[in-house]
């Protein structure tokens, strides 16, 4: 049964409506039964009853509570106040996973004691530390997701250390962010440049399009100059030579970014393959949720960042307007190699490539599009009981690696689309070729297809990158490590 729109806004305001209730009441539900607690232990039972203990008991009690709204609330109150006007702060640009400082501090509230505040991003979607420097917390933040924002929403959080009492509340910040995918470990590796077709790489499963090194018997209508006259001498068969079977960059390439659950690699993998020049020295770029294409390195990052703004439902949706537009591109769109860039997990996108794919086909009646799978790494995901999955809750699983159970849905799926497909690790920095034999081979023996070691948080060592001080800023000098305390958190 498909649930009203006028129903759905209607919950999703109530929603809002007791968000905001909770997060503006000071007390937690621990401190609204202590403080519930120690009334009745006082009043009933201490002054009714002259229990002297409880008495004591609920007093106390009463005290620790009372003194927690004390100090939460007016610390909570004087820290909206001095935030509530934020002023703009400078544009910068991100990449996923590479912690950066974004210049916004918070003053050490080292004179209120027994208050933590702590704050963390609610767009665009990034992991945040802090560290201290002359008496103020430094913000350090490792985007999660590419994004392309005009504004930076912070929820700050207060409360005590007991957990009796909190406020929280959002400031926006206007402010310019971009947050570029992350190439990962294919930042040299050519990510198309094996699928395109010319004469570089010998294929056989390629077009006749490599140099005349090959040889076949001689036919009606084959140019004299042709004909192996050595061969002749020695055999007495006329035989003529045949350009090979393989592949090269070609000279025009569109290529497109479909997005959806886990399109992190793909977005990757695009603008690796743009950095590179693996695209060929003609290229247009597209991706969901952008309606205009674009033909250099960036407008292209710029529009990568862009699409992760797009709802996953969308995925794909954009594609069949963005093959028109390329095939309209002074009529040699269709001659042009099309590559895609997809998600290895499930989602709407697959039964639009499909169609597209099926309705773009070429004078041999093979599809004119390649896909390009790309993941995080492939990991087999072990067999839960039947107790396990009715009591307890599936393991955090990353989005962006794919479970070999859904990889092997996805290549089974574009199997409809007759199009070449391969798989890119975006970790490991590999590519690799006829990825539906590959995987079938790896599910039928039980393993993982590349298996990787166990992925490490963001924080993982390595020198952090300082943020430009401009989005059109490429410069990334060294900054210091990023700090070991907890996420956003200042301590007083």
């Amino acid at each position: 049964m498909r649930v009203p729109p006028s129903l759905r806004r209607a919950v999703n305001k109530v929603g809002g409506a007791s968000r905001a209730l909770r997060n503006g009441f000071p007390l937690t539900l621990k401190g609204a039964l202590l403080l519930g607690g120690s009334a009745l232990a006082a009043w009933r039972y201490g002054l009714e009853h002259i229990d002297l203990l409880l008495l004591v008991v609920g007093v106390v009690g009463m005290a620790v509570g009372a003194l927690a709204l004390l100090l939460v609330g007016p610390t909570a109150l004087a820290l909206f106040l001095s935030l509530r006007k934020p002023a703009e702060g400078t544009p910068i640009s991100l990449t996923t996973g590479m912690p950066a400082r974004t210049g916004f501090s918070l003053r050490s509230l080292w004179f209120v004691p027994l208050v933590t505040v702590e704050w963390t991003w609610e767009a665009p979607d990034a992991e945040v530390r802090t560290d201290v420097e002359k008496g103020r917390r430094r913000e350090w933040i490792a985007p999660r997701k590419r994004a392309l924002v005009d504004h930076v929403v912070r929820r700050f959080t207060v409360r005590d250390a007991w957990g009796l009492a909190h406020v929280s509340f959002a400031i926006t910040e206007p402010r310019a962010v971009r947050v570029a995918p992350s190439v990962g470990a294919l930042r040299n590796v050519p990510v198309v440049r094996a699928m395109s077709g010319g004469d570089d790489f010998y294929d056989p499963l390629g077009a006749l399009q490599g140099d005349r090194l090959d040889m076949r018997a001689y036919g009606p209508g084959d140019p004299v100059r042709l004909i192996l006259w050595k061969v002749y001498a020695k055999s007495r068969d006329l035989m003529v030579r045949t350009p090979e079977r393989a592949r090269s960059p070609s000279d025009k390439t569109v290529a497109y970014v479909v997005t959806g659950e886990g399109d992190e690699p793909a977005a990757g993998a695009a603008r690796a393959a743009v950095q590179n020049g693996a695209l060929g020295a003609s290229w247009r770029l597209g991706a969901d949720g952008v309606d205009h294409d674009a033909t250099e390195v960036d407008a292209a990052e710029e529009m990568l960042a862009k699409s992760g703004n797009t709802e996953v439902s969308r995925g794909g949706s954009g594609l069949s307007e963005f093959l028109a537009r390329a095939a309209a591109d002074g009529g040699r769109g269709v001659s042009a190699r099309a590559v895609l860039f997809v998600p290895a997990r499930p989602g709407p996108w697959i039964e639009r490539v499909v169609a597209a794919a099926k309705g773009r086909k070429t004078s041999s009646g093979q599809s004119g599009i390649e896909i390009l799978v790309c993941t995080d790494g492939v990991v087999r995901e072990a067999p839960r009981s039947f107790w396990a999955r009715l009591f307890t809750a599936p393991p955090a699983f990353d989005t962006a690696r794919a479970a070999q159970r859904e990889l092997t849905k996805v290549t089974d799926a574009l199997a409809a689309a007759h199009a070449p497909v391969s798989l890119v690790d975006r970790a490991a920095g590999k590519v690799y070729q006829n990825a539906f034999r590959r995987i079938a081979t790896a599910v039928n023996a039980g393993r993982a297809i590349s298996p990787l070691p166990p992925a490490e948080g963001l924080w993982s060592p390595g020198p952090p990158i300082q943020a430009p001080s401009s989005i059109g800023d490429t410069s990334r000098p060294p900054s210091p490590p990023p700090p070991k305390a907890s996420s956003g958190t200042e301590a007083a």
